[in-house]
């Protein structure tokens, strides 16, 4: 599955995000390493990036996936969700 591939390539303290779109769906999957996980869970991190294009989803504190149905804007929307994954990851790196 896509998760288990993006768990794989993870160190004990990586953060994974991949996105696909698929239609009208934008899905998002995450895949945080132990080290990480005192910080954030990949549960908690896909639920809020879903939340900003209006999607839902959760999952465990190590690997998670969400979804949205974002029409004709996928692209836009999925920019979205990597420019806030990108600032989340940022602030856990302080």
């Amino acid at each position: 599955s896509v998760i288990s591939g993006v768990e794989s390539i993870l160190d004990e303290n990586g953060i994974g995000i991949f996105t696909l779109i698929t239609g009208d769906q934008l899905m998002i999957y995450s895949a945080v390493g132990p080290a990480v996980r005192k910080q954030i869970k990949a549960g908690d991190l896909v639920k809020s990036l879903a939340a900003t294009v209006g999607g839902r989803g959760g999952g465990r504190p190590d690997k998670a996936q969400a979804g949205a149905q974002v029409g004709d804007s996928a692209t836009q929307k999925e920019a979205q969700v990597l420019s806030q994954a990108l600032k989340t990851i940022e602030e856990i790196a302080k």
